[in-house]
């Protein structure tokens, strides 16, 4: 079935979408930030060791067949899971956070390709904290192309707001990484999920802070963009996935939160036409 057709979404068997809150924020929690790894490569090639991390490191392989590292620095974490993209990994890293039940404030979730350092990781969770932000990026290069605009950096001031943050060296605060779980089964790519579930599931969940991306925390994406052109297992492009996830969105907006419907942020988000007054 084409998505441009109109098709009832359903969540996955057994699967409820959930309202409920989620654990209060810890004030004196830890940061833990996930790096993928191909399993085959170098891993961890692109992360500069330019200091002391103040947070958790976990080393996330994609392949599924890989050996933990034996030098990973101690303290690291490993899991090893076969996936195909930023979206099915979030759907099996939030078993392994709610078994280990750690009061984490942000998880980061950076891709293999980023170039970043330990001393930029540092600066942009204090930075997020400050703010109190709910989900916070680093800014890529002008010369990465492939992304939206708002991801790369301006060099002018030190943040800015933005309606969404893309995942691929995200930083999201832990209430609603885990309170938008049960939408990850739905998005392979995680395009989606960041797009639309995790800026308007802010709202539904009266969650406070913002979105914003860094303008002095600068990275460089090292391979070209090419999730978008990727089709996954359950025969959608991310772009497809988005746009079934922008509709149930929408559905669940009109069937159960119709009084966020002249909310102007989620009115931008999701395009609706102007009818509020």
């Amino acid at each position: 079935m084409s998505v441009s057709d109109e098709m009832h979404i359903a969540m996955p068997e057994g699967a409820a979408i959930s309202t409920a809150a989620s654990p209060p924020l810890p004030s004196d929690g830890r940061d833990l930030v996930l790096i993928s790894w191909d399993g085959l490569e170098e891993p961890l090639r692109h992360l500069r060791f330019d200091g002391e991390g103040s947070f958790e490191l976990l080393l996330f392989d994609y392949s599924g067949r890989a050996q933990r590292p034996e030098w990973l620095p101690p303290g690291s974490h490993w899991l090893s899971k076969f996936t195909h993209c930023k979206g099915e990994i979030l759907s099996r890293l939030m078993p392994w956070l709610l078994l280990r039940a750690e009061p984490y404030r942000y998880i980061g979730l950076i891709d293999d390709d980023v170039a970043i350092s330990i001393v930029q990781i540092n600066q942009a969770l204090r930075l997020g904290q400050a703010l109190g932000s709910l989900c916070f990026s680093p800014t890529l290069l002008i010369d990465n192309e492939g992304y939206v605009p708002h991801m790369v950096s301006q060099r002018e001031g030190t943040w800015r707001k933005v309606p969404w943050v893309d995942l691929k060296m995200s930083f999201v605060r832990f209430d609603l990484l885990a309170g938008a779980a049960t939408f990850y089964p739905l998005d392979f790519s995680g395009y989606g999920v960041a797009r639309f579930v995790h800026p308007y599931w802010a709202r539904v969940l009266a969650l406070p802070g913002d979105f914003h991306v860094f303008d002095q925390i600068v990275v460089r994406d090292c391979r070209p963009h090419r999730s978008g052109s990727m089709r996954f297992p359950n025969g959608l492009t991310g772009l497809q996935e988005a746009q079934r996830l922008h509709r149930l969105c929408l559905q669940h907006l009109r069937q159960e939160r119709p009084d966020l419907l002249c909310d102007p942020a989620v009115r931008d988000l999701l395009t609706l036409p102007e009818i509020c007054s």
